[in-house]
């Protein structure tokens, strides 16, 4: 165990929490993969107007790009989480060492040290 790795875990859960909550209000859970999420438009219309439908287009455009992001940093993060459960939390993924405290306290799912970072 790394030294303060309660307070990480609690990070790391409330950052899950928060995540996940921004997620459904731009996504549903899909159905077939529930570690997914698939954006949906705020307005759900069946309107022909072509103006509509290119603003609904445009919407799950920019609801699409954003849950990506939001769902790329909960893979972090329940990675992290993950780790904590294998007691390989801490570790770097590239060279095994240690990952420093400064970079966890930046970053509580930091999956490499400073020296392997992307």
């Amino acid at each position: 165990m790394i030294p303060n790795q309660e307070k990480y875990k609690k990070l790391l859960e409330d950052e899950k929490t928060r995540l996940e909550g921004e997620l459904s209000g731009i996504s549903k859970r899909n159905p077939h993969n529930p570690a997914e999420w698939d954006a949906v438009p705020e307005n759900q219309t069946e309107e022909a107007d072509l103006n509509v439908a290119a603003d609904i287009h445009e919407d799950i455009e920019e609801r699409h790009a954003v849950s990506d992001e939001l769902e790329k940093r909960l893979e972090d993060v329940s990675g992290a989480l993950l780790a904590m459960d294998e007691e390989t939390y801490g570790a770097c993924e590239v060279c095994g060492g240690a990952i420093e405290g400064a970079r966890l306290n930046a970053d509580p799912a930091a999956p490499t040290c400073t020296a392997h970072m992307n």
